[in-house]
């Protein structure tokens, strides 16, 4: 056998073994949507409680327990990450009442002509709502503040593009809430924020 015939042999039997080294596709990562970064709201009490009265059906039509960072954990960590008691007395409880996320079919063309475009298949929506409620020795007050965003998927979608698109959602909600929290807190609550 000549030289390039046994070369042309040897490559033609490595071929498997390279296809078989090949990885899948990496998973991708999803940074986690915390507030560390942003300025700390102090507040005249004793105590911050921070808890989640919302509890996810985990199963359909709801998707939130299925997004990479759930929103419900969002936005726990920003009554973790941005309220400080600074106070002796009282308590500022922040409560997440509603971090839903749902799924709805929507109607595809089943004609010929549909085989050549892609329609959006899916909506998804997603809310958000919290509770920050003072009780305090001077007085007591609250406020309550939600959030909704929607967007759609076209069919076909993977599981990966679903998360990336549910990892948006979050990520932009959450600015949302951020900033609508704290606007509302300095407005209705103003007595008990120390930090300007």
């Amino acid at each position: 056998m000549s030289a390039p015939i046994r070369a042309l042999a040897s490559l033609v039997l490595a071929l498997p073994l390279l296809a078989a080294c090949t990885t899948p596709p990496q998973e991708p990562k999803f940074a986690d949507i915390t507030f560390a970064h942003r300025p700390d709201i102090e507040m005249d009490v004793g105590d911050i409680v921070v808890k989640q009265d919302y509890d996810a059906p985990m199963a359909a039509p709801n998707v939130d327990h299925l997004f990479p960072i759930q929103p419900a954990r969002a936005l726990m960590s920003w009554g973790q990450d941005r309220l400080v008691a600074m106070g002796d007395d009282g308590v500022a409880t922040y409560t997440v009442t509603d971090a839903s996320a749902v799924a709805e079919d929507l109607e595809t063309d089943d004609s010929l002509s549909d085989y050549f475009t892609t329609e959006q298949a899916e909506r998804y929506t997603l809310k958000m709502a919290v509770r920050l409620s003072v009780d305090h020795p001077d007085g007591t007050g609250s406020i309550r503040v939600t959030g909704q965003r929607a967007t759609t998927v076209p069919e076909g979608a993977s599981v990966f593009e679903r998360e990336r698109i549910w990892y948006q959602m979050t990520e932009k909600l959450m600015a949302d809430m951020d900033e609508e929290l704290e606007v509302t807190l300095r407005e209705e609550l103003s007595r008990y924020v120390l930090s300007q």
